[in-house]
C-alpha cells in the first residue's frame, strides 16, 4: 500500500486501489459530475439530434444521423469523462488512474 498524503489526489479508477487504503478513499471519494448534470446532457443531446433529424428529413445525412444514434451513449461517456476530469483538477486535485483506464 501506498503511503501518501491523499487530501490533494483523485483516484479516478478502481485498478488503481489496490495500491491505497480504501477505506480512506471511501470516506473522501466524491464524483464532480451529478447526476441532474449527466442527465442534462443526455437529454441535450438527444433533443439535438432530433432536431437535426427532423431538418435533415430523409436524406443521406438525415439517415446517417438516426444510425450514428447508436454512438450517443458512447459520446456521453465521454462528455462525462472529460467534464470529470476538468473539474477534479478544477478543484485542484491530482488525477491518479492506472494504465487499464479506457477513456
Amino acid at each position: 500500500m501506498l503511503d501518501m498524503d491523499m487530501s490533494r489526489h483523485f483516484i479516478y479508477d478502481y485498478f488503481c486501489l489496490s495500491q491505497y487504503d480504501i477505506s480512506n478513499w471511501h470516506d473522501r471519494f466524491f464524483w464532480p459530475v451529478s447526476r441532474d448534470t449527466t442527465t442534462q446532457i443526455t437529454l441535450d443531446l438527444v433533443a439535438e439530434q432530433c432536431r437535426l433529424v427532423d431538418q435533415l428529413g430523409h436524406s443521406f445525412e438525415g439517415d446517417c444521423l438516426l444510425i450514428g444514434n447508436a454512438l450517443s451513449k458512447t459520446f456521453i461517456q465521454v462528455v462525462n469523462h472529460y467534464l470529470s476530469i476538468y473539474r477534479i483538477k478544477e478543484r485542484g486535485y491530482e488525477l491518479i488512474h492506472s494504465d487499464k483506464l479506457k477513456l
